[in-house]
């Protein structure tokens, strides 16, 4: 069974692999937001996501990320429950729409595949550190 738990700092070396893996750079922790989500097996981390809060019915997912290489049938489990789980705490929190921030292309075919819309091929989405 996977658990879905509060992210922390201990589970950070472990991910930041997984982006070195998709080739991006690691989000630097400073920009992990405080509601980070960890699905682990076996107390083993296998996928996460940060929700980022609004002061209006929008709540942010960014970092959304699975390890790679996971074998076919625990991909499988974690793909079924990765969008409804995240949905489910983004709902319980009282946001109403979800808007995602994603690079990493199997994922970016679940949430189109779980009814999320894709933003115009024009957006381009900037930042910068202050």
């Amino acid at each position: 069974m996977i658990a879905v738990i509060q992210y922390n700092n201990r589970h950070i070396e472990e991910i930041n692999k997984w982006w070195e893996h998709y080739k991006y750079p690691p989000p630097p922790l400073h920009r992990l937001s405080k509601t980070g989500v960890v699905f682990e097996k076996s107390n083993e981390p296998i996928g996460a996501a940060w929700i980022y809060k609004t002061d209006s019915s929008i709540a942010y997912l960014d970092f959304a990320i699975m390890k790679p290489k996971l074998e076919t049938a625990l991909y499988q489990e974690l793909a079924q429950i990765f969008i409804p789980t995240l949905e489910t705490i983004v709902r319980g929190m009282g946001f109403r729409t979800t808007v995602v921030y994603i690079r990493i292309p199997v994922l970016m075919r679940r949430f189109e595949k779980a009814g999320y819309i894709r933003n115009s091929g024009n957006w381009i989405q900037y930042s910068k550190e202050l």
